[in-house]
Protein backbone atom coordinates (compact mmCIF):
# COMPACT_ATOMS: atom_id res chain seq x y z
CA UNK A 1 0.00 0.00 0.00
CA UNK A 2 1.16 3.60 -1.19
CA UNK A 3 1.75 5.70 1.99
CA UNK A 4 -0.88 8.29 0.27
CA UNK A 5 -3.37 5.63 0.62
CA UNK A 6 -2.43 4.29 4.09
CA UNK A 7 -2.77 7.61 5.03
CA UNK A 8 -6.68 8.20 3.54
CA UNK A 9 -7.25 5.36 5.39
CA UNK A 10 -6.05 6.14 8.49
CA UNK A 11 -7.81 9.64 8.88
CA UNK A 12 -10.60 7.96 7.65
CA UNK A 13 -11.25 5.20 10.58
CA UNK A 14 -10.29 7.99 13.32
CA UNK A 15 -12.39 10.34 11.95
CA UNK A 16 -15.40 8.05 11.27
CA UNK A 17 -14.87 5.34 13.83
CA UNK A 18 -12.56 6.84 16.18
CA UNK A 19 -9.94 3.89 15.76
CA UNK A 20 -5.78 4.36 15.59
CA UNK A 21 -6.19 1.46 12.93
CA UNK A 22 -2.58 -0.56 12.80
CA UNK A 23 -1.20 -1.18 9.20
CA UNK A 24 -2.13 -4.72 8.68
CA UNK A 25 -5.46 -3.61 10.06
CA UNK A 26 -5.61 -1.21 7.04
CA UNK A 27 -4.27 -3.51 4.63
CA UNK A 28 -7.16 -6.19 4.77
CA UNK A 29 -9.37 -3.36 4.50
CA UNK A 30 -7.76 -2.23 1.15
CA UNK A 31 -8.51 -5.67 0.01
CA UNK A 32 -11.86 -5.49 1.13
CA UNK A 33 -12.53 -2.19 -0.84
CA UNK A 34 -10.49 -3.48 -3.98
CA UNK A 35 -12.68 -6.20 -4.13
CA UNK A 36 -16.24 -4.99 -3.24
CA UNK A 37 -15.57 -1.63 -5.20
CA UNK A 38 -13.48 -0.59 -8.10
CA UNK A 39 -9.70 -1.68 -7.56
CA UNK A 40 -9.03 1.80 -8.45
CA UNK A 41 -11.29 3.51 -6.04
CA UNK A 42 -8.45 5.28 -4.53
CA UNK A 43 -7.96 7.65 -7.06
CA UNK A 44 -11.14 8.83 -7.37
CA UNK A 45 -11.16 10.30 -3.76
CA UNK A 46 -14.78 11.22 -3.59
CA UNK A 47 -16.09 8.16 -4.86
CA UNK A 48 -14.03 6.86 -1.91
CA UNK A 49 -15.17 9.34 0.59
CA UNK A 50 -18.99 8.49 -0.76
CA UNK A 51 -18.59 4.58 -0.26
CA UNK A 52 -17.28 5.10 3.18
CA UNK A 53 -19.64 7.43 4.22
CA UNK A 54 -22.28 4.85 4.25
CA UNK A 55 -23.53 3.61 7.53
CA UNK A 56 -23.78 -0.11 6.25
CA UNK A 57 -20.56 0.14 5.11
CA UNK A 58 -18.82 1.58 8.10
CA UNK A 59 -20.31 -1.44 9.86
CA UNK A 60 -18.85 -4.14 7.84
CA UNK A 61 -15.41 -2.37 7.42
CA UNK A 62 -15.05 -2.32 11.51
CA UNK A 63 -14.83 -6.28 11.48
CA UNK A 64 -11.25 -5.30 10.43
CA UNK A 65 -10.42 -2.98 13.00
CA UNK A 66 -11.58 -4.40 15.74
CA UNK A 67 -10.20 -7.16 17.94
CA UNK A 68 -12.96 -9.27 19.39
CA UNK A 69 -11.49 -10.88 22.34
CA UNK A 70 -13.93 -12.02 24.68
CA UNK A 71 -15.32 -15.04 27.28
CA UNK A 72 -17.22 -14.98 30.11
CA UNK A 73 -16.56 -13.63 33.56
CA UNK A 74 -13.83 -11.95 31.75
CA UNK A 75 -11.44 -9.57 34.60
CA UNK A 76 -13.06 -11.31 37.35
CA UNK A 77 -12.47 -8.50 40.00
CA UNK A 78 -15.11 -6.69 38.52
CA UNK A 79 -17.44 -9.19 38.95
CA UNK A 80 -16.50 -9.91 43.01
CA UNK A 81 -17.28 -5.53 42.99
CA UNK A 82 -20.58 -6.31 41.61
CA UNK A 83 -21.55 -8.91 43.88
CA UNK A 84 -20.09 -7.70 46.78
CA UNK A 85 -20.83 -3.82 46.58
CA UNK A 86 -22.61 -2.50 43.57
CA UNK A 87 -25.44 -4.60 43.31
CA UNK A 88 -26.48 -4.25 47.25
CA UNK A 89 -25.93 -0.57 46.53
CA UNK A 90 -28.26 -0.50 43.41
CA UNK A 91 -30.88 -2.98 45.39
CA UNK A 92 -31.59 -0.63 47.69
CA UNK A 93 -32.70 1.90 44.81
CA UNK A 94 -36.01 -0.26 44.74
CA UNK A 95 -36.16 0.78 40.65
CA UNK A 96 -35.51 -1.18 37.79
CA UNK A 97 -31.75 -0.41 37.22
CA UNK A 98 -30.55 0.46 33.33
CA UNK A 99 -27.26 -1.46 31.87
CA UNK A 100 -25.10 -1.17 29.10
CA UNK A 101 -22.65 -3.75 27.82
CA UNK A 102 -20.27 -1.08 25.35
CA UNK A 103 -18.85 -3.12 23.06
CA UNK A 104 -19.74 -5.78 23.85
CA UNK A 105 -18.40 -8.09 21.16
CA UNK A 106 -19.88 -11.50 20.93
CA UNK A 107 -22.05 -11.12 23.83
CA UNK A 108 -19.99 -13.04 26.82
CA UNK A 109 -19.31 -10.07 28.62
CA UNK A 110 -23.20 -8.73 28.19
CA UNK A 111 -24.51 -12.79 29.52
CA UNK A 112 -21.75 -12.63 32.58
CA UNK A 113 -23.38 -9.86 33.50
CA UNK A 114 -27.45 -10.95 33.57
CA UNK A 115 -26.20 -14.04 35.16
CA UNK A 116 -24.64 -12.68 37.99
CA UNK A 117 -27.40 -10.46 38.44
CA UNK A 118 -30.10 -12.75 37.68
CA UNK A 119 -28.72 -15.04 40.64
CA UNK A 120 -28.43 -12.42 43.05
CA UNK A 121 -32.25 -11.12 42.31
CA UNK A 122 -32.92 -15.24 42.95
CA UNK A 123 -30.43 -16.01 45.91
CA UNK A 124 -29.81 -12.41 47.69
CA UNK A 125 -32.82 -9.85 47.34
CA UNK A 126 -35.01 -8.71 44.28
CA UNK A 127 -33.28 -6.85 41.38
CA UNK A 128 -35.41 -6.01 38.47
CA UNK A 129 -32.80 -5.16 35.14
CA UNK A 130 -32.55 -4.46 31.72
CA UNK A 131 -29.49 -4.75 29.81
CA UNK A 132 -28.48 -3.08 26.52
CA UNK A 133 -25.87 -4.77 24.39
CA UNK A 134 -24.35 -3.11 21.53
CA UNK A 135 -21.13 -3.38 19.15
CA UNK A 136 -19.74 -1.87 16.00
CA UNK A 137 -19.37 -5.35 14.53
CA UNK A 138 -22.64 -6.67 13.38
CA UNK A 139 -21.31 -10.92 12.61
CA UNK A 140 -20.12 -9.91 16.41
CA UNK A 141 -24.13 -8.68 17.40
CA UNK A 142 -26.00 -11.79 15.13
CA UNK A 143 -23.42 -14.54 17.26
CA UNK A 144 -24.68 -12.49 20.56
CA UNK A 145 -28.61 -12.99 19.85
CA UNK A 146 -27.90 -17.13 18.81
CA UNK A 147 -26.44 -17.11 22.66
CA UNK A 148 -24.68 -20.21 21.30
CA UNK A 149 -20.54 -20.69 22.36
CA UNK A 150 -17.82 -22.94 22.06
CA UNK A 151 -14.98 -24.05 24.99
CA UNK A 152 -13.31 -20.85 23.85
CA UNK A 153 -15.54 -19.06 25.60
CA UNK A 154 -14.22 -20.72 29.05
CA UNK A 155 -11.31 -19.59 30.79
CA UNK A 156 -9.15 -19.92 33.34
CA UNK A 157 -9.83 -16.14 34.10
CA UNK A 158 -13.62 -16.94 35.10
CA UNK A 159 -13.57 -20.18 36.05
CA UNK A 160 -14.03 -20.22 39.44
CA UNK A 161 -17.89 -18.64 38.39
CA UNK A 162 -18.65 -22.12 36.82
CA UNK A 163 -21.50 -22.80 39.63
CA UNK A 164 -23.36 -19.91 38.03
CA UNK A 165 -22.27 -20.55 34.50
CA UNK A 166 -24.00 -24.03 35.35
CA UNK A 167 -27.42 -22.48 36.24
CA UNK A 168 -27.84 -21.00 33.17
CA UNK A 169 -26.06 -22.85 30.29
CA UNK A 170 -27.08 -25.88 28.85
CA UNK A 171 -24.42 -27.85 26.94
CA UNK A 172 -25.16 -29.86 23.45
CA UNK A 173 -22.00 -31.28 22.32
CA UNK A 174 -19.16 -29.08 21.91
CA UNK A 175 -21.74 -26.63 22.25
CA UNK A 176 -22.77 -24.25 25.31
CA UNK A 177 -26.72 -22.71 24.45
CA UNK A 178 -27.37 -19.33 26.67
CA UNK A 179 -30.92 -20.43 28.51
CA UNK A 180 -33.85 -18.20 26.91
CA UNK A 181 -35.07 -16.35 30.17
CA UNK A 182 -31.64 -14.74 30.64
CA UNK A 183 -31.79 -13.58 26.46
CA UNK A 184 -34.70 -11.85 27.22
CA UNK A 185 -33.14 -9.54 29.67
CA UNK A 186 -30.57 -8.23 26.81
CA UNK A 187 -30.91 -6.08 23.78
CA UNK A 188 -28.52 -6.93 21.71
CA UNK A 189 -28.19 -3.99 18.49
CA UNK A 190 -25.05 -2.60 16.12
CA UNK A 191 -24.06 0.47 17.10
CA UNK A 192 -21.04 2.93 16.78
CA UNK A 193 -19.77 4.43 20.60
CA UNK A 194 -19.05 7.28 18.37
CA UNK A 195 -22.09 8.22 17.71
CA UNK A 196 -23.03 8.33 21.47
CA UNK A 197 -24.77 6.04 23.78
CA UNK A 198 -28.76 6.72 24.55
CA UNK A 199 -30.85 6.42 26.63
CA UNK A 200 -28.96 8.42 28.73
CA UNK A 201 -29.54 6.73 31.89
CA UNK A 202 -27.59 3.96 32.90
CA UNK A 203 -26.73 2.90 36.21
CA UNK A 204 -24.06 0.90 35.12
CA UNK A 205 -22.04 1.13 31.88
CA UNK A 206 -19.14 -1.35 31.12
CA UNK A 207 -16.71 -0.59 28.10
CA UNK A 208 -13.63 -2.90 28.99
CA UNK A 209 -10.94 -3.40 27.06
CA UNK A 210 -11.97 -0.81 23.96
CA UNK A 211 -10.70 2.44 24.50
CA UNK A 212 -7.17 1.73 24.39
CA UNK A 213 -8.07 1.12 20.46
CA UNK A 214 -9.11 4.91 19.97
CA UNK A 215 -7.44 7.90 19.21
CA UNK A 216 -6.88 10.32 22.14
CA UNK A 217 -10.04 12.85 20.44
CA UNK A 218 -11.94 9.42 20.29
CA UNK A 219 -11.03 8.66 24.04
CA UNK A 220 -12.26 12.32 25.04
CA UNK A 221 -15.66 12.03 22.86
CA UNK A 222 -16.24 8.27 23.86
CA UNK A 223 -15.99 9.76 27.95
CA UNK A 224 -17.90 13.07 27.43
CA UNK A 225 -20.61 10.36 25.88
CA UNK A 226 -20.48 8.04 28.70
CA UNK A 227 -20.42 10.68 31.11
CA UNK A 228 -24.13 11.99 29.86
CA UNK A 229 -25.24 8.49 29.51
CA UNK A 230 -25.01 7.78 33.23
CA UNK A 231 -27.30 8.12 36.18
CA UNK A 232 -26.21 10.44 39.05
CA UNK A 233 -23.69 8.55 40.90
CA UNK A 234 -23.77 5.80 37.99
CA UNK A 235 -20.78 3.09 38.09
CA UNK A 236 -18.29 2.71 35.13
CA UNK A 237 -16.22 -0.14 34.58
CA UNK A 238 -13.11 -0.20 32.13
CA UNK A 239 -10.47 -2.86 31.68
CA UNK A 240 -7.84 -3.11 34.49
CA UNK A 241 -5.26 -2.11 31.94
CA UNK A 242 -7.08 0.74 30.83
CA UNK A 243 -7.69 3.09 34.21
CA UNK A 244 -4.30 4.76 34.51
CA UNK A 245 -5.47 6.18 31.10
CA UNK A 246 -9.31 7.66 31.98
CA UNK A 247 -9.22 11.09 32.73
CA UNK A 248 -12.51 13.19 33.02
CA UNK A 249 -14.03 15.84 35.65
CA UNK A 250 -16.91 13.83 36.40
CA UNK A 251 -15.67 11.06 36.76
CA UNK A 252 -14.55 10.10 40.43
CA UNK A 253 -11.65 6.90 40.24
CA UNK A 254 -13.08 4.71 43.52
CA UNK A 255 -11.30 1.88 45.38
CA UNK A 256 -12.88 -1.68 46.44
CA UNK A 257 -11.00 -4.10 48.11
CA UNK A 258 -11.80 -5.96 44.58
CA UNK A 259 -11.04 -3.18 42.29
CA UNK A 260 -10.95 0.27 40.62
CA UNK A 261 -14.42 1.37 39.34
CA UNK A 262 -14.93 5.18 37.92
CA UNK A 263 -18.17 6.78 39.52
CA UNK A 264 -19.78 10.18 37.88
CA UNK A 265 -19.80 12.52 40.97
CA UNK A 266 -23.58 14.01 41.72
CA UNK A 267 -22.64 17.84 41.53
CA UNK A 268 -23.69 17.09 37.76
CA UNK A 269 -26.47 19.16 38.01
CA UNK A 270 -28.32 20.29 34.66
CA UNK A 271 -26.63 23.56 33.67
CA UNK A 272 -23.19 21.17 33.67
CA UNK A 273 -25.09 18.99 31.72
CA UNK A 274 -26.29 21.67 28.92
CA UNK A 275 -22.66 22.92 29.02
CA UNK A 276 -21.21 18.98 28.33
CA UNK A 277 -23.43 18.60 25.38
CA UNK A 278 -21.95 21.88 23.68
CA UNK A 279 -18.65 20.84 23.88
CA UNK A 280 -17.06 20.55 20.22
CA UNK A 281 -14.95 18.17 18.88
CA UNK A 282 -13.27 19.68 15.78
CA UNK A 283 -9.62 20.69 16.68
CA UNK A 284 -9.81 23.63 15.18
CA UNK A 285 -11.93 24.60 18.41
CA UNK A 286 -9.82 22.99 21.27
CA UNK A 287 -9.84 26.71 23.17
CA UNK A 288 -14.36 26.49 22.63
CA UNK A 289 -13.67 22.77 24.33
CA UNK A 290 -11.57 23.92 26.84
CA UNK A 291 -13.81 27.04 27.61
CA UNK A 292 -16.61 24.59 28.14
CA UNK A 293 -15.02 22.30 30.48
CA UNK A 294 -13.63 25.33 32.54
CA UNK A 295 -17.37 26.35 32.87
CA UNK A 296 -18.24 22.87 33.72
CA UNK A 297 -15.30 22.45 36.04
CA UNK A 298 -16.51 26.08 38.31
CA UNK A 299 -20.00 24.12 38.63
CA UNK A 300 -18.79 21.19 40.24
CA UNK A 301 -16.30 23.53 42.78
CA UNK A 302 -19.44 24.66 44.02
CA UNK A 303 -19.16 23.96 48.00
CA UNK A 304 -22.33 21.44 48.21
CA UNK A 305 -19.91 19.65 45.27
CA UNK A 306 -16.65 20.29 47.23
CA UNK A 307 -18.44 19.16 50.70
CA UNK A 308 -19.43 15.15 48.83
CA UNK A 309 -15.88 15.26 47.39
CA UNK A 310 -14.23 15.18 50.31
CA UNK A 311 -16.87 13.01 51.87
CA UNK A 312 -14.61 10.24 49.73
CA UNK A 313 -11.94 7.95 50.65
CA UNK A 314 -10.54 7.93 47.56
CA UNK A 315 -6.91 10.00 47.33
CA UNK A 316 -7.51 11.25 43.93
CA UNK A 317 -10.61 13.08 45.08
CA UNK A 318 -9.41 14.39 48.33
CA UNK A 319 -6.54 15.93 46.69
CA UNK A 320 -8.61 16.51 43.23
CA UNK A 321 -8.59 20.62 43.05
CA UNK A 322 -5.38 20.91 41.50
CA UNK A 323 -5.72 17.81 39.55
CA UNK A 324 -9.16 18.74 38.31
CA UNK A 325 -8.04 21.91 37.50
CA UNK A 326 -4.88 20.39 35.49
CA UNK A 327 -6.54 17.69 34.00
CA UNK A 328 -8.71 19.80 31.77
CA UNK A 329 -5.94 20.78 29.57
CA UNK A 330 -3.80 18.28 29.41
CA UNK A 331 -5.42 14.63 28.11
CA UNK A 332 -4.02 11.20 29.41
CA UNK A 333 -1.01 9.63 28.49
CA UNK A 334 -1.41 5.95 26.39
CA UNK A 335 -0.11 3.21 27.66
CA UNK A 336 2.89 1.36 26.66
CA UNK A 337 4.82 -1.90 27.01
CA UNK A 338 8.53 -2.17 28.09
CA UNK A 339 10.67 -4.03 30.12
CA UNK A 340 13.17 -3.25 32.21
CA UNK A 341 16.50 -4.74 33.65
CA UNK A 342 17.78 -4.47 37.36
CA UNK A 343 18.04 -0.99 38.67
CA UNK A 344 20.83 1.29 39.42
CA UNK A 345 20.67 3.42 41.84
CA UNK A 346 20.63 7.41 40.80
CA UNK A 347 20.12 10.60 42.61
CA UNK A 348 17.31 11.87 44.19
CA UNK A 349 17.66 15.60 44.57
CA UNK A 350 18.25 16.83 40.97
CA UNK A 351 15.32 14.20 39.75
CA UNK A 352 13.03 15.85 41.93
CA UNK A 353 13.28 19.40 41.47
CA UNK A 354 13.45 18.79 37.76
CA UNK A 355 9.82 16.94 37.45
CA UNK A 356 8.84 19.14 39.88
CA UNK A 357 9.16 22.04 37.32
CA UNK A 358 7.92 19.80 34.55
CA UNK A 359 4.96 19.23 36.56
CA UNK A 360 4.43 22.67 37.03
CA UNK A 361 5.13 23.51 33.51
CA UNK A 362 2.47 21.12 32.21
CA UNK A 363 -0.21 23.17 34.30
CA UNK A 364 0.17 25.46 31.62
CA UNK A 365 -1.29 22.97 29.29
CA UNK A 366 -0.55 23.17 25.37
CA UNK A 367 0.70 26.99 25.96
CA UNK A 368 4.38 25.67 27.18
CA UNK A 369 4.51 23.43 24.07
CA UNK A 370 3.49 25.91 21.89
CA UNK A 371 6.20 28.36 23.33
CA UNK A 372 8.66 25.81 23.35
CA UNK A 373 8.24 24.55 19.69
CA UNK A 374 8.41 28.25 18.43
CA UNK A 375 11.93 28.83 20.53
CA UNK A 376 13.20 25.88 18.71
CA UNK A 377 12.19 26.80 15.38
CA UNK A 378 13.67 30.50 16.03
CA UNK A 379 17.16 29.41 16.79
CA UNK A 380 17.48 32.94 16.74
CA UNK A 381 18.76 33.39 19.88
CA UNK A 382 21.06 30.60 21.96
CA UNK A 383 19.96 32.17 25.38
CA UNK A 384 16.65 31.75 24.57
CA UNK A 385 16.70 28.54 24.27
CA UNK A 386 14.37 26.42 26.10
CA UNK A 387 15.62 24.36 29.14
CA UNK A 388 15.07 20.51 29.45
CA UNK A 389 12.49 21.48 31.84
CA UNK A 390 10.49 23.07 29.41
CA UNK A 391 11.37 20.67 26.43
CA UNK A 392 10.61 17.60 28.60
CA UNK A 393 7.28 19.04 29.69
CA UNK A 394 6.28 20.35 26.04
CA UNK A 395 7.52 16.73 24.76
CA UNK A 396 4.67 14.82 27.44
CA UNK A 397 2.12 17.71 26.08
CA UNK A 398 2.35 16.25 22.58
CA UNK A 399 2.94 13.04 23.24
CA UNK A 400 -0.88 13.29 25.14
CA UNK A 401 -1.82 15.10 21.81
CA UNK A 402 -0.64 12.63 19.68
CA UNK A 403 0.73 15.60 17.83
CA UNK A 404 3.74 13.14 16.81
CA UNK A 405 5.74 16.27 14.66
CA UNK A 406 5.70 18.91 17.80
CA UNK A 407 7.06 15.47 19.40
CA UNK A 408 9.26 14.73 17.57
CA UNK A 409 10.93 18.99 16.82
CA UNK A 410 11.39 18.62 20.57
CA UNK A 411 12.33 15.50 21.25
CA UNK A 412 15.25 16.04 18.51
CA UNK A 413 16.54 19.11 20.19
CA UNK A 414 15.87 17.52 23.73
CA UNK A 415 18.57 14.70 22.92
CA UNK A 416 20.76 16.94 21.31
CA UNK A 417 21.31 19.16 24.54
CA UNK A 418 21.38 15.82 26.83
CA UNK A 419 19.99 12.67 26.81
CA UNK A 420 18.48 11.35 30.18
CA UNK A 421 15.92 8.87 31.38
CA UNK A 422 13.38 11.55 30.42
CA UNK A 423 13.95 12.02 26.98
CA UNK A 424 14.68 8.16 26.51
CA UNK A 425 11.35 7.00 28.42
CA UNK A 426 9.57 10.08 26.17
CA UNK A 427 11.21 8.48 22.74
CA UNK A 428 10.04 5.38 23.91
CA UNK A 429 6.55 6.77 23.90
CA UNK A 430 6.70 8.27 20.82
CA UNK A 431 7.84 4.70 19.16
CA UNK A 432 4.78 3.11 20.75
CA UNK A 433 2.43 5.18 19.87
CA UNK A 434 3.78 5.37 16.10
CA UNK A 435 3.35 1.51 16.07
CA UNK A 436 6.92 0.27 16.92
CA UNK A 437 7.06 -1.35 20.04
CA UNK A 438 10.14 -3.32 19.42
CA UNK A 439 11.92 -0.09 19.10
CA UNK A 440 10.21 1.36 21.98
CA UNK A 441 11.66 -1.60 24.53
CA UNK A 442 14.72 -0.51 23.76
CA UNK A 443 14.12 3.06 24.90
CA UNK A 444 12.44 1.74 27.88
CA UNK A 445 15.23 -0.66 28.92
CA UNK A 446 17.45 2.18 29.00
CA UNK A 447 15.42 4.77 30.43
CA UNK A 448 15.04 1.98 33.35
CA UNK A 449 19.13 1.64 33.60
CA UNK A 450 19.86 5.39 34.07
CA UNK A 451 17.53 5.74 36.64
CA UNK A 452 16.40 3.01 39.02
CA UNK A 453 13.56 5.22 40.69
CA UNK A 454 11.82 5.97 37.22
CA UNK A 455 9.39 4.19 38.29
CA UNK A 456 6.60 4.61 34.91
CA UNK A 457 8.99 2.89 32.33
CA UNK A 458 8.93 -0.09 34.96
CA UNK A 459 5.49 0.13 35.31
CA UNK A 460 4.68 0.48 31.76
CA UNK A 461 6.20 -2.98 31.49
CA UNK A 462 4.79 -4.82 34.19
CA UNK A 463 1.59 -3.35 33.50
CA UNK A 464 0.80 -5.07 30.21
CA UNK A 465 3.30 -8.19 31.20
CA UNK A 466 2.26 -11.70 30.34
CA UNK A 467 0.80 -13.83 32.31
CA UNK A 468 2.14 -16.91 30.85
CA UNK A 469 5.34 -17.18 32.35
CA UNK A 470 4.08 -16.52 36.11
CA UNK A 471 7.74 -16.18 37.35
CA UNK A 472 8.67 -13.83 35.18
CA UNK A 473 5.26 -11.80 35.55
CA UNK A 474 5.80 -11.43 39.18
CA UNK A 475 9.35 -9.89 38.82
CA UNK A 476 8.25 -7.36 36.25
CA UNK A 477 5.27 -6.27 38.85
CA UNK A 478 7.88 -6.40 41.65
CA UNK A 479 10.34 -4.64 40.39
CA UNK A 480 8.06 -1.77 39.53
CA UNK A 481 6.86 -1.96 43.26
CA UNK A 482 10.46 -1.47 44.19
CA UNK A 483 11.12 1.62 41.64
CA UNK A 484 7.79 3.18 42.64
CA UNK A 485 9.06 2.75 46.25
CA UNK A 486 12.21 4.81 45.46
CA UNK A 487 10.53 7.34 43.53
CA UNK A 488 7.39 7.76 45.22
CA UNK A 489 8.93 11.23 46.41
CA UNK A 490 10.24 12.86 43.23
CA UNK A 491 6.49 13.72 40.96
CA UNK A 492 7.48 11.38 38.31
CA UNK A 493 3.70 11.03 37.95
CA UNK A 494 3.81 14.07 35.63
CA UNK A 495 4.98 11.76 32.67
CA UNK A 496 2.48 9.03 33.23
CA UNK A 497 -1.46 10.64 33.48
CA UNK A 498 -0.79 12.48 36.85
CA UNK A 499 -2.17 10.11 39.22
CA UNK A 500 -0.29 9.63 42.43
CA UNK A 501 2.68 6.56 42.85
CA UNK A 502 0.03 5.26 45.63
CA UNK A 503 -2.43 4.85 42.66
CA UNK A 504 0.05 3.13 40.52
CA UNK A 505 1.05 0.53 43.59
CA UNK A 506 -2.17 -0.17 44.29
CA UNK A 507 -3.11 -1.23 40.60
CA UNK A 508 0.07 -3.59 40.70
CA UNK A 509 -0.66 -4.94 44.05
CA UNK A 510 -3.95 -5.72 43.18
CA UNK A 511 -2.41 -7.84 39.84
CA UNK A 512 0.23 -9.59 42.20
CA UNK A 513 -2.64 -11.03 44.36
CA UNK A 514 -4.37 -12.54 41.83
Amino acid sequence: MSDDVLEKLSSWTEKALGIKAAEDALLQLKGYLEKNTNPDIFNFPGTLERFLSSPEERFNIARFLTINETYFFREEPHFDLLLKEILPRFARRKRPLRVCSAATSMGCEAYSLAMLMDYYSRTVEKLDFQIEAFDVSRDMIEIAKQGRYSVNAFRNDGNRWRYILDRYLTKEGETYIVSSSLKKRIHFFPHNIMDGIEPLAFDLILFRNALIYFSAEGRRRILDSLVKALTEEGVLLFGISEIPSVNHPFLQNRQSPDAFYFQKISALTDPAVEILSEIPWEPRRASDRRAAERRIFNLARKPVAVERRAQSSDRRTLGSDRRYDTCLSRPETPHSAAFSPPPRPSSRIAPSRTAKNISSLLEQGEATAERVLRAIKSRTDKTAEPGEDELIAAAVCFLSLEDFAGTEIVLTFAEEKQVSAFTKFLRGEYNYLSNKPGEAEVFYKEAASLDGAFWPAFYRVSLLAAEGNRTLYEVKIKKALESIELGKDLSYECFIGGFSPDYYRRILEKRLSK
